[in-house]
C-alpha cells in the first residue's frame, strides 16, 4: 500500500448531493466478485424513472473590463458563497483562472444543484477585489462586465423636477440686508449681497402663513435657535455665498433649500416634503456641513457636490447623487439608519457612511448605467432577508456585512468587496476615475504596488464533497449508506500562458460500515493517461490498461483508519478512529477540466474484472465488470452512492439505520423526483440516527 499523508481533519458539511440509494445484502457477506448486473426489486418508495441529479455541469464565461489592454492579469474565481461577506467562502473547484483582454476566461465547472446563485470574484492587477452575483440558469453562465447595465436606463432618475428659484422669485427686486441683527418678515424676498457679511439674522420662529425667501450671495449667520420654514419659504445660497445657522427644519411640501455655496448647520430635519422635486438641492460647487443629524422623511434630496453630516435617520427618502458628487455621513458611534429609502448614484459619485442599518422595508442602492460609483459603509446590517437591493454599476465596499438581507443584481453591474482596516476608505478602496473631490480624504492617483503578471491561477478554498456508498451492487441490503464514507477535495491550478494545469486531489476515509475488503479510487473522466505529465508523491501511480486516468490511492479502507485492526466496522456506532487523508498531485501537459468519478471496489481490487461501485451517471473503469454501463437508477429507483457538498457538518447514518429514517424529507425527495419537495433532507438529520463529524 502506497504511503499516504495522515491527518486529522475537521469537517463541515451542508448536504447538496448527486444522490443515489443503495442496495446491499448484509454488510458481513462477501459476495461473488463478479455478480450479474441484474438488480432485484427494491423496497419501494422511489419515483420510477426519476433522475435526482444533484450536481449540474455548467460552462462559465467571464469577460472582464480590462483597463490595461492585456498588459496585466485579472484573477477570476467562482464561489458558492459570497466571498465579500463570508470568511473562508467555498470556491468552485477548477474555476480560478487569470484573464485579460488577450486571454479569455471560460471554465467547465460542477455545481451543487440546490444553489441558485453563483458569486464571481474579480481581482484586478493591483489587488482590488469586486464580487458579482450571477443567477444560475438552465443555460451556460455568462458574466460580461463590458456590457452590464448599458441597455437599461434607471427609472428612478426620470421625472425628478428641479426648482428654478429665479423664475419663482425675482432676485433683482429682493430687499438687501446690510446690517447685523436684521429681522426678516413674512411675504418678503431678501438677499445678502455679494461682499457683505451680516450676523444675527432673525427669522420668525415659525413662518405660518406667508413665505420668506432668502438669497445669500455674501456671508450671513442666522441666530434663530430652531428655524422652521413655512409654506413656500426657501433659502438659496448662491455661488460664493456662505450661510451659518443652528437647527433648520420644515414639514411642508412647498419649502426648500438650494445651495451652490456653503451651508453650515448644527442639524437639518426635513419631513413630508414634495415627492416630485428636491426639498434639499445641493448644486454643483455646493458644500453642506452638518455637525449633527441629517434626518429625512418623505422627501427628495439631490446632491451635485459634497454633503457631510453626523448620525442620521432616513425614511421614505429618495436621495440622488449626481456625477462626481460625494456624501459622508455618521461618526465613530453611529451612521445611517435607512427605512424604505433609495439612494441613486451616478457615475463617479461616492456615498460614505460610517455604518448603515437597513430596517423594516429596507431600501435600494442603485448605481449608474454607465461609469462607476461607490457605496461605502463601515458595517452594513439588515434586519430581514432581501431588505436591500444593490443594482447598477455600483461597488458596495464595507468593513462588515450581514450574511443575509441583500440582493446583489450583478447583471446590472453591481459588485461587492470587503475593505479591512480603520479610517476612511482604508485598504485600497475602489475610487471612480472621474471623482472630483481630491480633498475628501480619498486615495486618488496611480495604483500602488506591482501589477499582477503571473499567468497561473489556483483555487483558493474549493468546495469538497462527501460520498456514502453501499457495497453490494447490484444486490440489495440495509440502505444505511455507510459501508464506505469518504470525502474528496480537488484544488486545481492552470497556467494561461503554457496552457498546462494540475490538480491536487485529497481523499479522506471517514467511516467503514462493512467487514469485507474495500478499496477506494477515482477516475478522471475524459482525461487520458498521455495527458499526464507526472504524479506526486513519487510513489503515486496510475493504473495501467485504462482508457482514462485511474488512481487507486486507498487499497484497504479498514487499514487506512486503523492499520492494526481487522475488517471490522469503524465510526458507524461511535467515532473511535481519526479520519485518514491521502493526497496526490497530478500535473497535466494541457489545460484540462476535472470531472472526478469516485468509486469503491469490494473483493480483489487488482483483478482485471473487479467489482466496482460508482455514483449514478458515472461509468465504471475499463477493469470494472460493468464498465459499459452507467451506475444509474433502475425501475425501482435503487442506487448505491450519495454525494454531498461540504459546508457545515458531515453526517451519515448509523449502522443498520436506513437512510430514509436518518434524514427528514429524504423519502419524500426520492419519491417525488423533484428538488422542490424535500430537497433539503441533507440539512435535516435526525440526531439519534446519524453520526456527526464537526
Amino acid at each position: 500500500m502506497k504511503r499516504c499523508i495522515f491527518v486529522k481533519v475537521k469537517f463541515m458539511a451542508l448536504f447538496l448531493f448527486t444522490v443515489l440509494m443503495a442496495a446491499c445484502t448484509a454488510d458481513v457477506y462477501e459476495p461473488d466478485p463478479i455478480p450479474e448486473p441484474k438488480p432485484t426489486p427494491g423496497n419501494g418508495g422511489f419515483n420510477q424513472g426519476s433522475v435526482l441529479n444533484t450536481v449540474k455541469e455548467k460552462s462559465l464565461t467571464v469577460v472582464v473590463e480590462d483597463l490595461y489592454d492585456g498588459k496585466y492579469y485579472y484573477t477570476v474565481e467562482a464561489f458558492v458563497e459570497n466571498p465579500a461577506i463570508v470568511t473562508n467562502a467555498k470556491s468552485v473547484s477548477g474555476s480560478s483562472q487569470k484573464t485579460n483582454a488577450r486571454v479569455p476566461y471560460k471554465r467547465d465547472i460542477s455545481l451543487p444543484d440546490v444553489i441558485n446563485k453563483l458569486f464571481i470574484q474579480v481581482t484586478d492587477p493591483f489587488g482590488g477585489k469586486r464580487t458579482y452575483g450571477l443567477d444560475i440558469e438552465s443555460t451556460d453562465l455568462v458574466l460580461d462586465l463590458n456590457s452590464v447595465a448599458t441597455t437599461t436606463k434607471s427609472i428612478a432618475y426620470q421625472g425628478v423636477l428641479l426648482r428654478d428659484s429665479k423664475k419663482k422669485d425675482n432676485v433683482e427686486n429682493a430687499i438687501e440686508i446690510t446690517q447685523d441683527g436684521f429681522s426678516l418678515q413674512e411675504k418678503e424676498t431678501y438677499i445678502v449681497p455679494s461682499g457683505m457679511t451680516v450676523i444675527d439674522l432673525k427669522f420668525p420662529k415659525e413662518v405660518q402663513n406667508g413665505r420668506i425667501v432668502l438669497y445669500v450671495a455674501g456671508e450671513a449667520t442666522i441666530s434663530t435657535e430652531e428655524l422652521k420654514l413655512g409654506q413656500n419659504s426657501s433659502i438659496i445660497i448662491m455661488p460664493g455665498g456662505v450661510l451659518t445657522a443652528k437647527e433648520l427644519e420644515w414639514e411642508n411640501p412647498t419649502a426648500y433649500v438650494e445651495n451652490a455655496g456653503e451651508l453650515v448647520l448644527d442639524e437639518l430635519d426635513i419631513e413630508n416634503a414634495n415627492m416630485n422635486a428636491p426639498a434639499l438641492y445641493n448644486k454643483e460647487g455646493g458644500l453642506i456641513k452638518i455637525k449633527g443629524a441629517l434626518d429625512l422623511e418623505k422627501c427628495i434630496v439631490k446632491n451635485e457636490c459634497r454633503i457631510e453630516a453626523g448620525a442620521s435617520k432616513w425614511e421614505n427618502v429618495q436621495f440622488y447623487m449626481e456625477s462626481g458628487s460625494f456624501l459622508k455621513i455618521g461618526d465613530s458611534k453611529a451612521g445611517l439608519k435607512l427605512e424604505e429609502s433609495s439612494i441613486y448614484l451616478k457615475e463617479n459619485s461616492i456615498f460614505y457612511s460610517s455604518s448603515t442599518a437597513f430596517v423594516k422595508g429596507g431600501g435600494q442602492i442603485e448605481g449608474p448605467t454607465n461609469g462607476d460609483a461607490v457605496f461605502w459603509s463601515g458595517a452594513i446590517s439588515c434586519n430581514n432577508w432581501y431588505t436591500v437591493v444593490y443594482k447598477g454599476r455600483v461597488t458596495v465596499e464595507y468593513g462588515a456585512h450581514d450574511i443575509w438581507g441583500y440582493n446583489l443584481d450583478s447583471k446590472s453591474g453591481a459588485s461587492m468587496t470587503q475593505i479591512l482596516g480603520a479610517g476612511l476608505f482604508a485598504d485600497k478602496p475602489y475610487i471612480p476615475a472621474g471623482c472630483k473631490h481630491e480633498g475628501c480624504g480619498l486615495k486618488l492617483g496611480e495604483e500602488e504596488g506591482q501589477p499582477n503578471t503571473d499567468p497561473e491561477g489556483t483555487d483558493s478554498n474549493p468546495l469538497s464533497f462527501t460520498c456514502m456508498f453501499e457495497d453490494n451492487w447490484p444486490a440489495e441490503g440495509d440502505y444505511d449508506m455507510n459501508d464506505v464514507v469518504m470525502k474528496y477535495e480537488v484544488t486545481c491550478s492552470n497556467n494561461v500562458e503554457t496552457k498546462t494545469s494540475s490538480a491536487k486531489i485529497q481523499m479522506t476515509v471517514l467511516a467503514v460500515g462493512a467487514t469485507k475488503s474495500l478499496a477506494i479510487g477515482y477516475q478522471l473522466d475524459g482525461i487520458t493517461p498521455n495527458a499526464v505529465e507526472g504524479v506526486s508523491p513519487n510513489n503515486g501511480q496510475m493504473e495501467s490498461g485504462q482508457t482514462n486516468v485511474v488512481m487507486l490511492p486507498i487499497w484497504d479502507a479498514h487499514k487506512a483508519l486503523d492499520p492494526n485492526a481487522g475488517h471490522v466496522t469503524m465510526n458507524t456506532y461511535k467515532l473511535t478512529n481519526s479520519p485518514y487523508e491521502c493526497t496526490e498531485t497530478i500535473s497535466f501537459n494541457k489545460d484540462v477540466s476535472i470531472r472526478i468519478n469516485p468509486f469503491i471496489v469490494y473483493g480483489n481490487w487488482d483483478s482485471d474484472k473487479r467489482s466496482e461501485i460508482h455514483l449514478p451517471g458515472f461509468r465504471g473503469t475499463d477493469k470494472a465488470n460493468t464498465a459499459s454501463k452507467d451506475y444509474d437508477y433502475y425501475e425501482n429507483g435503487t442506487m448505491w452512492g450519495i454525494r454531498v457538498a461540504n459546508m457545515e457538518s458531515v453526517t451519515w447514518p448509523k449502522e443498520n439505520v436506513n437512510i430514509r429514517v436518518a434524514y427528514e424529507g429524504f423519502d419524500s425527495w426520492t419519491s417525488t423526483g423533484s428538488d422542490e419537495n424535500g430537497a433539503a433532507w441533507y440539512n435535516s438529520p435526525i440526531a439519534d440516527n446519524v453520526m456527526t463529524l464537526e
